[in-house]
């Protein structure tokens, strides 16, 4: 019968082929070779050990590591293909003891089929009536085909053999590197750096992102990065520098993204100032989260967010922008290394890959999203936590449209306050935006949405400054480089209004649930260590409802201004109003429910409304 394929991975092994593979699979080149591709192979092989300075071995599979006179004999016809073309390629082969035997045999019989047919393995086949498979394994050099052994994943991979793979003597079994740079002003350091990355094991394919002239040893110039956006160095040339590296850049996304999605390329490396860490930080960050990328820059010590954006690009401070010396080449070569490193690292084994939920948490939020959390991989999910600080909001965004979240815990949206009050941690309008275009199941909270961010108390604007007597907009210091200020009642109802129109616009499930008793570790009423906040008094930025003052003003203000822009058409949407604080175990273990309610199809609007906690929106 038919089995299906789709989203698995399949293992293909034989009794002694996989046994002998995995007993020589230390050799620096490995290919398997039979009768239908002899020829094709000890051309491949012939050519491999010219170009690396080897020896070739001639490895008999055998049947559970005895000798097999069928085996012997394709050895035999594989060095009769090694002779014929060593003459061509002037190469004088010298034969050991073994090699000198398999040859003999071959010269014993008359034909391949003759000697198959007094092998066990023939006459186990003439006794099956296996004759199809008989007449498949007596066919001779009816392939190109080369199948070879990728060293770094133990995987096997099939394809025709082409010469350009050996060209330069470069192994098949080292990882491929690029070292990018502008080499027109720091070509010493780039060479440098690829040397070590090719002393550490790997190798280098130098990349050139040079603004003034090209230097024309780089393995690609800026002649070929430019011309994958139709231009020549000539245009790039005339242009002035930001205009250059606008192009080389966008050159180089394009080349650089073909040589991954191709598998040619491992890892990337770059050291440069501002300008080259400029151009090498943009490739960076259209590559695959997982794939390694150093950047070498004394931009390092600065705001990086410009150079990182949402990827994962490892930044190092070099110390001097320019220069070979006993404390630059130190540095260099301990990237080199950390790059091979990167790329050498072990394929990861016998994790079981879970299905991945997003959530968003800062420190005012914290108690809630750890027991959210636990509710959700006792029910056998992943979580990626990312920090709610801008970027950790505009990383999650991209998680969503890449793919990687099946579900989202959206407990901290307080991004969304500084994007739209001035603070600093702000995600971009963008925030809460994917997971309802794409239909992603999500479950949403005020979480910090009573706080602006800003940075140092000196930092913080006059206008607010001056606020700071009127209730709810109090100043709170969480420590001196991170200060906060209190969501007044009008900003409170603005962000109300902007997330309605988020919910009204999503296009799978999508529950927002409102702790009414305060939305973070500074919104309480009172003290209580265990939802955050150790006292004395009240929250820094706690203001009661009126009519029912264990409310939080912000969260009744918050309601009038879904109930005015909400869609109570859209059955795909629900606002909950949940008489408990944000750090209550009870809202926490909530959210988490509904969202498993919802990844299994098992969640309707208004299905959990009879909870006691639950309050008619």
């Amino acid at each position: 019968g038919r089995f299906p394929l789709k989203d698995r991975d399949v293992a293909l092994c034989t009794s002694n082929g996989t046994r002998v593979i995995d007993k020589a699979k230390n050799c620096v080149h490995l290919f398997i070779a039979s009768l239908l591709n002899a020829r094709s192979c000890a051309r491949v092989a012939l050519m491999t050990a010219q170009a690396s300075s080897c020896g070739i071995t001639v490895v008999c599979a055998g049947q559970y590591g005895k000798f097999v006179l069928d085996d012997a004999y394709c050895a035999g016809y594989l060095l009769q293909e090694l002779e014929t073309n060593a003459g061509s390629m002037g190469i004088e082969l010298k034969y050991s003891d073994a090699s000198k035997a398999a040859r003999a045999l071959l010269s014993a019989y008359p034909d391949a089929r003759t000697a198959f047919m007094e092998s066990a393995s023939g006459k186990v086949m003439i006794k099956t009536k296996s004759y199809e498979d008989f007449e498949v394994c007596l066919k001779t050099d009816c392939s190109e085909v080369v199948p070879y052994l990728q060293m770094e994943n133990d995987l096997i991979w099939f394809g025709k053999w082409e010469e350009t793979n050996i060209k330069g003597g470069k192994s098949m079994t080292k990882k491929q590197i690029i070292v990018a740079g502008i080499l027109d002003t720091k070509g010493d350091e780039i060479k440098f750096l690829a040397q070590r990355v090719k002393a550490a094991g790997a190798d280098a394919i130098i990349l050139e992102l040079s603004v003034g002239h090209e230097v024309g040893w780089a393995d690609i110039s800026v002649s070929n990065v430019v011309s994958k956006v139709g231009k020549k160095k000539e245009d790039i040339f005339a242009l002035d520098r930001k205009g250059a590296s606008d192009l080389i850049a966008e050159g180089a996304i394009k080349l650089v993204g073909e040589m991954v999605s191709e598998g040619k390329l491992d890892g990337i490396v770059a050291y440069g100032g501002s300008m080259g860490a400029s151009i090498a930080t943009r490739i960076m960050q259209t590559l695959p989260i997982g794939f390694p990328k150093i950047m070498l820059t004394t931009m390092a010590s600065g705001d990086v967010a410009p150079y990182v954006g949402t990827s994962d690009i490892c930044m190092l401070y070099p110390i001097a922008e320019a220069g070979l010396n006993k404390v630059t080449r130190g540095i260099l070569n301990n990237a080199a290394g950390a790059v091979v490193g990167m790329v050498s690292a072990p394929v990861m084994e016998g994790i079981e890959e879970k299905p991945l939920i997003g959530c968003m948490m800062f420190g005012v939020t914290t108690p809630c999203v750890l027991h959210a959390s636990s509710v959700m991989e006792k029910a056998g999910y992943d979580l990626i936590i990312n920090h709610a600080v801008g970027s950790g909001g505009r990383s999650m965004e991209e998680l969503i449209r890449d793919g990687y979240i099946t579900g989202m815990l959206d407990i901290t949206t307080h991004e969304i306050a500084d994007e739209m009050l001035g603070g600093v941690l702000s995600a971009g309008p963008d925030r809460m935006t994917a997971a309802g275009e794409l239909g992603i199941p999500q479950v949403i909270a005020p979480g910090g949405l009573d706080l602006i961010n800003f940075g140092p108390k000196n930092t913080v604007p006059e206008r607010l400054l001056k606020e700071t007597d009127q209730p709810g907009r109090a100043l709170y210091e969480h420590n001196p480089t991170v200060t906060c200020v209190g969501v007044s009642m009008d900003e409170v109802y603005r962000i109300g209004e902007h997330m309605a129109e988020k919910l009204n616009a999503a296009q799978g499930p999508s529950v927002l649930c409102i702790p009414m008793q305060g939305w973070g570790a500074c919104d309480l009423a009172e003290p209580d260590i265990e939802l955050g906040w150790a006292g004395p008094g009240a929250g820094p930025v706690w203001i009661a409802d009126e009519d029912n003052p264990k409310w939080s003003r912000r969260s009744v203000q918050y309601v009038k201004a879904l109930k005015a822009k909400i869609d109570p058409r859209k059955e795909n949407v629900e606002v909950i109003l949940v008489d408990k604080h944000m750090n209550d175990p009870v809202f926490a273990e909530f959210m988490a429910e509904l969202l498993l309610d919802m990844l299994k199809g098992q969640w309707t609007k208004g299905s959990r409304s009879d909870r006691p906690y639950v309050i008619p929106f």
